[in-house]
């Protein structure tokens, strides 16, 4: 019954499987049909509330009370995780504008390639056109 608790868990958050096992770190088969009925570890039980701090272990184990726990922590994880965003669309923003200069140096640099043979003095003139 334990694990069909996670099951539920599981979809009630909107979560693949894959995704809740790289979270975890449980491995791929804990959930398969045929160990349903088998225990639910202490390791993996602390791996799920860590990974998911708003889940109520006690409605896991007992199915009392309570899926999700009312705590307002969860309030300061969302500001932190929308810090957390701002910050990566930020680097995501410049790592796409230094592919676009690594780009045009490349095509900068195959510019030059073609003068190879050419005196160093024509291709400054061709680069500062170009």
């Amino acid at each position: 019954m334990t694990k069909e608790r996670i099951k539920q868990f599981i979809d009630y958050k909107g979560i693949k499987l894959k995704i809740f096992f790289e979270e975890t770190g449980i491995k791929r088969g804990f959930l398969d049909k045929d160990k349903l009925n088998g225990t639910v570890s202490d390791e993996h039980f602390a791996k799920i509330i860590a990974t998911y701090p708003d889940a109520n272990i006690e409605w896991f184990i007992t199915g009392k009370g309570e899926m999700m726990r009312n705590i307002s922590k969860n309030a300061e994880k969302c500001t932190v995780c929308l810090e957390k965003d701002k910050k990566i669309t930020a680097l995501q923003d410049k790592l796409i504008y230094a592919q676009e200069k690594i780009i045009q140096l490349q095509s900068e640099n195959n510019e030059i390639k073609k003068y190879s043979g050419v005196p160093p003095a024509k291709i400054v003139g061709v680069v500062a056109a170009g």
